[in-house]
């Protein structure tokens, strides 16, 4: 493993240990995953850092949050243009959704260049959105698979 790579998990380890979350990691795959509970459930979060191939000065931190079920395939073609309404509005990180199994994630990149290891407060913003906009979104969620919510109807919920 380069240096590089090696120090970027330590900073995402320190900063994780620092906020005092429980989690655990694999070396293989170098993830963190850890769980946060919301009001629509348990939300599984995970944290990888990725080596760029042929490159040992650069690397990604991808940060995922799922949320706690899977979508139904009757209602995902509805909570798809929730989807593409939420991404519009969200600047960093997106929302997906596995059509083939409903499986909904919140998701950040942060691209670390040149051998620098990002610092604290950067790691912290890529770490802790992915779960901080799945909780904001999930009541509107909900809403859309248990109480009739139209896509329209949740993103007007969640954004304003």
């Amino acid at each position: 493993m380069q240096p590089f790579l090696q120090a970027t998990i330590k900073a995402v380890q320190q900063y994780i240990e620092g906020e005092e979350y429980k989690y655990s990691f694999d070396e293989d795959s170098q993830r963190f995953e850890l769980k946060f509970q919301s009001s629509c459930g348990v939300l599984q979060h995970s944290c990888t850092v990725y080596e760029e191939e042929d490159c040992p000065e650069e690397c990604r931190i991808v940060t995922y949050c799922r949320f706690p079920i899977n979508i139904e395939e009757d209602k995902r073609s509805e909570v798809a243009k929730l989807l593409i309404g939420l991404n519009y509005h969200f600047k960093i990180g997106s929302y997906e959704m596995d059509i083939e199994d409903g499986e909904l994630l919140y998701k950040t990149q942060l691209y670390c260049y040149h051998g620098l290891v990002p610092p604290k407060e950067l790691i912290e913003h890529y770490f802790d959105l992915p779960y901080l906009m799945m909780k904001r979104s999930a009541e509107g969620i909900m809403k859309m698979l248990f109480a009739q919510f139209s896509a329209e109807q949740a993103l007007k919920l969640i954004v304003h």
